[in-house]
């Protein structure tokens, strides 16, 4: 059994409770107000706070191997890679040749029986709104949104295309999440009745604004140029 990993490690879901901030409403339009530069730098620096691994099964994974190791030896062979990529996988009879590649040098070949691919998803538009995918603006593979989260077209203003889940690009690793959901259907359906938002105000979070300009780029970090 072989694990290749493109991090250079098995790296846990960041689930603290100050990270836990950004999944409230109030940051949600803060990251908005972001330039498009700012919230990928943002999202990039915070990507542990909705990619990692569970804790629990970080763990699990380790007891297991150390019974491996230790208590229960000779089962089969298990092997680590973190920092690899997978270049190829071609079909080799019942099984698949991979070669795995660490940076511009070191190449490995493994072979499997089974490969399992847990790749994540990308966002895409949704097939039925082809016929008018030209008249949506689109950027980075989302749907261009506005703060009640009506798609920018260039049909009647008052013809809506309402869409949730799908705009992290614009809205923040929140977006993805469930934990919204009920804040985002109160602002849509403000927008839908032309109503005022709801007059308590909400929450502004306990961490003050933070200057994202600030920031050191993480891949200029890891190039050294951040010491």
């Amino acid at each position: 059994m072989t694990w290749v990993s493109q991090r250079e490690n098995y790296l846990p879901l960041d689930n603290s409770p100050f990270t836990n901030e950004l999944f409230m409403p109030c940051f949600s339009d803060r990251f908005a107000a972001m330039s498009e530069p700012q919230r990928k730098l943002f999202l990039r620096r915070f990507v542990l706070a909705s990619d990692g691994i569970s804790d629990r099964t970080l763990r699990a994974v380790y007891q297991a191997l150390y019974r491996h190791e230790f208590l229960e030896p000779d089962l089969c062979d298990i092997a680590l890679r973190p920092g690899c990529n997978v270049s190829r996988c071609i079909n080799a009879g019942a099984g698949h040749n991979l070669t795995l590649q660490r940076g511009l040098g070191d190449v490995e070949e493994v072979t499997a029986d089974i490969v399992i691919l847990a790749t994540g998803y990308e966002n895409a538009v949704p097939s039925f709104l082809e016929p008018m995918a030209d008249r949506l603006q689109q950027t980075d593979n989302e749907l261009v949104i506005n703060a009640d989260f009506s798609v920018c077209w260039d049909g009647p203003r008052d013809r809506r295309i309402f869409v949730q889940n799908a705009n992290p690009g614009q809205r923040g690793l929140a977006d993805p999440n469930l934990s919204l959901l009920a804040w985002r259907a109160r602002r849509i359906l403000d927008s839908l009745l032309q109503r005022a938002p709801c007059a308590n105000p909400e929450h502004p979070g306990f961490i003050s604004r933070t200057t994202v300009e600030s920031w050191p780029d993480p891949v200029a970090e890891e190039m050294g140029s951040g010491i």
